[in-house]
């Protein structure tokens, strides 16, 4: 019996035993699995940083790329209108060189012809004259004449180019200005015109009273001297020729209507080119610098000039100045 109580204490032994161990082997087993869990759980959550960093990085880089981008593009855009812009002023500035190179040859075919008829005519009758074959005394006193009045023709050419040449260097200040009354001066300069061209009607109208004004009255002439020559050379024989003196708030505004061809609205936005010369005109004796010269004269007396005319009704010419203006009513 003692022997089977010690056998029987023995296998309890063993099973008690052999249940440590399962239980042992059960915890170290759930200790590797929460250990590995925890890895796991670790490495997922490494690997979901890395991603979100991987992420934040992909989109930042995205993010500069898309903003070198947009900035590139600006850049580009930039350049190429500033090239569209070269290229349009370069081909502005070629057709303005074009269009001054046609003036200035159609200025030279228009000053060659005009100084062509005057010359043939100076040489045919000067020829005739030194032939002798002229003996009445009437007939030599109008070829002489003639040629007198194509000589002054040639004059007058040539002191409107001289003019154009060389008002760009002149000055005109106070200290140098003359003081006129400009009623008084423009009665002068009308009688010098109606004893010039008494078959038209030259008619002053100042409706400003007596202007005292301190100017250059070299200049004035100047300026009269192109705008009545042209008022005379687009008007037929016996039409009006008017001159209004008026003020215009602290200016003195004087104006010159004809009742000539006129200009339609292309014409007068070229008036003051030099050179130029409406299609409608080109018969006239001209050279198309009249204006110009006229204009240059009132930008050196910093005045203003403009044109409003209609075709077939005839053209005012305004002009206006304010400086060294001493007004008295």
């Amino acid at each position: 019996m003692t022997e089977n109580i010690g056998t029987a204490g023995i296998h309890h032994v063993e099973e008690v035993g052999k249940i440590n161990r399962e239980l042992i082997e059960k915890a170290l087993y759930m200790r590797c699995r929460s250990f590995l869990a925890q890895v796991q759980a670790n490495l997922l959550t490494e690997t979901i940083y890395e991603f979100d960093k991987s992420k934040k990085n992909l989109s930042q880089a995205h993010a500069h790329l898309k903003e070198v981008r947009n900035e590139l593009e600006i850049k580009v855009s930039e350049r190429t209108s500033h090239l569209t812009d070269e290229i349009r002023k370069r081909k502005e500035i070629e057709k303005e060189l074009r269009a001054q190179s046609a003036k200035k040859s159609e200025f030279l075919s228009t000053a060659a012809h005009e100084f062509r008829t005057p010359l043939t005519s100076i040489c045919g009758y000067s020829e005739v004259l030194t032939s002798r074959k002229v003996d009445d005394r009437e007939t030599t006193q109008s070829y002489a004449r003639k040629i007198h009045e194509e000589a002054l023709y040639l004059t007058r050419i040539i002191e409107d180019l001289l003019d154009l040449s060389h008002i760009q260097s002149l000055s005109f200040s106070k200290a140098n200005s003359q003081r006129i009354n400009l009623n008084d001066f423009m009665n002068d300069e009308i009688a010098y015109w109606k004893e010039l061209k008494p078959r038209y009607q030259f008619i002053l109208e100042n409706m400003a009273g007596s202007i005292d004004w301190d100017t250059h009255t070299d200049a004035m002439q100047k300026i009269l001297k192109n705008i009545y020559g042209n008022a005379v050379k687009y008007s037929e024989e016996g039409s009006k020729i008017i001159t209004q003196i008026e003020r215009a708030g602290d200016k003195v505004r004087v104006t010159i209507l004809d009742e000539g061809v006129g200009m339609t609205g292309e014409q007068v936005s070229h008036v003051f080119d030099e050179f130029y010369r409406g299609k409608n005109i080109r018969h006239i004796e001209g050279t198309g610098l009249g204006a110009s010269i006229a204009r240059r004269f009132v930008e050196a007396l910093e005045g203003s000039i403009w044109v409003e005319s209609e075709y077939k009704v005839g053209t005012k010419v305004i002009l206006e100045f304010n400086q060294f203006i001493l007004g008295s009513e």
